[in-house]
This record gives structure tokens, sequence and C-alpha cells, in this order.
């Protein structure tokens, strides 16, 4: 059974793309990659089908807004695809450079989540940027960010209880 690695790319050219996908070929050889793009030139398409990438457009109703509906996007399609990998890597595209096989030290690993993320709290209060406070107020609405605004986005200490992962599968999926 393949792994997956799955993001979007809105807008990108292929200058944008290229170290992203160059890496994923190099370091990730077996995996799949998935793409959700909008507004990209057919160069760019066709360079990332080229390089074996599978491009999915995103839906009609969700242009324009990709990240903060990517999400959705990604659930919607794992729902019916993703009993067909073995592991499933969700990441950014345009400032992701795999250095290595991601999957290689979770071989054999199953029913887990793993997040890599910011260590500031969801305001910011540590570097001053509170776009993941707005980017939950906007997903999640004003009562749900508030209630999370004093948490870290990830670190170490933080663990999510199975409810708080329960919730944020909810929301994602409404």
């Amino acid at each position: 059974m393949k792994n997956l690695i799955m993001g979007a790319a809105k807008g990108y050219g292929w200058d944008v793309l290229e170290p992203f996908v160059t890496s994923w070929r190099r370091n990730c050889p077996d995996a799949e990659l998935v793409l959700f793009v909008d507004d990209m030139s057919d160069f760019t398409r066709d360079k990332l089908i080229r390089q074996g990438a599978t491009l999915i457009n995103i839906p009609d109703e969700l242009r324009g807004i990709v990240n903060n509906t990517r999400w959705k996007i990604f659930g919607d399609w794992l729902e019916i695809h993703g009993d067909d990998f073995a592991q499933v890597f969700i990441t950014d595209t345009r400032d992701v450079i795999f250095q290595g096989d991601i999957f290689a030290p979770f071989n054999g690993l199953t029913n887990w989540l793993g997040v890599a993320t910011d260590a500031d709290d969801i305001r910011g209060n540590k570097s001053g940027d509170a776009s993941n406070l707005l980017w939950l107020t906007e997903c999640f609405g004003r009562a749900e960010a508030e209630r999370l605004d004093d948490k870290k986005v990830y670190d170490e200490h933080f663990r999510p209880s199975r409810d708080e992962l329960s919730c944020v599968a909810r929301a994602v999926a409404d």
C-alpha cells in the first residue's frame, strides 16, 4: 500500500513548486502526490503531471478561499480514498522541501496523528503574528477561537484530547 503526500496549490507557477516537487521525487519516490489546484497555468499543470503528481481541481464553490477550505477538501477526498493509503502526510507546498523520506520513521505505526507547526500560542504573543487566531475565527467561529486562544499551536506539552481532536474534525467536516 502506498503512502500519500497531499497539498493545495492556488496560483503557483512551476518556479514556486519545482523545489517541492523535485525534493518529493528525490526523497519520497514511493509516495503518491495529490495536489488540489486552482488558478494554475497549463505549463505548470503539464510539468506537475509529467513529474507524476495527481491534480484535482478545487470545487467551484470553494474556489478563491483555498487556504481556509483545504482542510474540508482534504477530508472529503480522504473519506473516499483514504483507505487506499498506508500513511498520509498533509503539507504546504510553496515553502516545503523534503530532506528525506518523511514516512520512514513511522513505518508500521497505525492510528496516530503527528503535528508539526508553530510553537507560538494561537494569539501570536511571541511573534506578533495573529494569523492563526484569524484563521481559527474564520473557520470555526469566534467562540471556538476564543476557547483555544491561549493554547499553543503545537508544542511538546500540548496534547489535544480525543474530544478536542473530534471537535476539530467535526468542525472541519461541517
